[in-house]
């Protein structure tokens, strides 16, 4: 909390030299930092790292800008402040809903397109008639796009609410890590957790599963629970020992399997069968 304060940035954070981290030190910088590698290079396979790196630049020219983009008043929640059509708007592009964009074939399965991006055009466009996570996640994915894949034109996007490496091409997989990072950042999920549960790191116990039970868990500690279903039940609860909040998923506004699943790789719960 203190690096905040010196900096002024909800996205800073000590570095463990001393001294605190901002990632980007003025707007105009973070827009350069945002540019995609050089033109020999814009193929090029995208580290996990990287991508978060990017992920950190967007929320910080966010921050930054903040008073800019919300003329009637910013959001005092970091968290509202987390909006990819807004993003999207930062790099100059148009966020158009519109009521269908065609379907999506994948082998023998077909979906309506979720959304697309035209870069020459700078527009992005979204199918209106899906789930709010969904046009989150859509419009975060496209954002991704936006950054890290130059050499993309025209390009059309099935519906996905949180990351799946399953059936995706290395772009698709960018793009989703990069929305992944955008709409959960990493010290904003684990603070809202620990703020919610008091714990970095959730063991289910016979207390802690009694106060999850107040929540409607009544039968927790009787069923053999994974890991993935005590994740979903963190990321949807609102209530905890007495105490009410926001879901998880419902602060960050994306589904509760994504959250479930950022939960996971943030290692904040801890497996119940090991």
């Amino acid at each position: 909390m203190k690096s905040r304060e010196i900096l002024q940035n909800p996205y800073a954070y000590d570095n463990g030299l001393g001294g605190y981290d901002a990632y980007i030190v003025n707007a105009a910088q973070c827009k350069k930092t945002l540019m995609v590698k050089k033109n020999s290079e814009k193929y090029a396979v995208w580290s996990d790292g990287e991508i978060k790196t990017k992920a950190r630049e967007m929320l910080v020219l966010l921050w930054r800008q903040k008073d800019k983009l919300w003329k009637e008043g910013a959001p005092i929640d970091p968290v509202d402040l987390i909006d990819p059509e807004k993003a999207l708007g930062l790099l100059g592009y148009d966020v158009i809903l519109v009521d269908y964009l065609g379907e999506y074939y994948s082998g023998s399965d077909k979906f309506e397109v979720a959304g697309e991006i035209d870069k020459k055009a700078k527009k992005v466009r979204i199918c209106r008639n899906l789930p709010r996570q969904t046009h989150m996640f859509t419009m975060a994915h496209e954002l991704g796009h936006a950054i890290l894949h130059e050499g993309l034109s025209l390009h059309r996007d099935k519906p996905v609410d949180g990351f799946s490496g399953i059936g995706r091409n290395k772009k698709e997989k960018e793009a989703d890590r990069f929305a992944v990072n955008f709409l959960m950042p990493e010290k904003l999920v684990q603070e809202r957790f620990e703020q919610a549960f008091g714990t970095d790191n959730f063991e289910l116990t016979d207390e802690t599963g009694f106060a999850l039970q107040m929540a409607g868990y009544k039968d927790l500690l009787d069923r053999d629970v994974s890991l993935r279903q005590l994740a979903r039940i963190l990321a949807k609860t609102g209530s905890y020992a007495g105490n009410f909040f926001n879901s998880l998923a419902s602060q960050f506004g994306v589904s509760v399997e994504a959250m479930a699943i950022r939960l996971e790789e943030l290692r904040l719960v801890r497996d119940p069968r090991k």
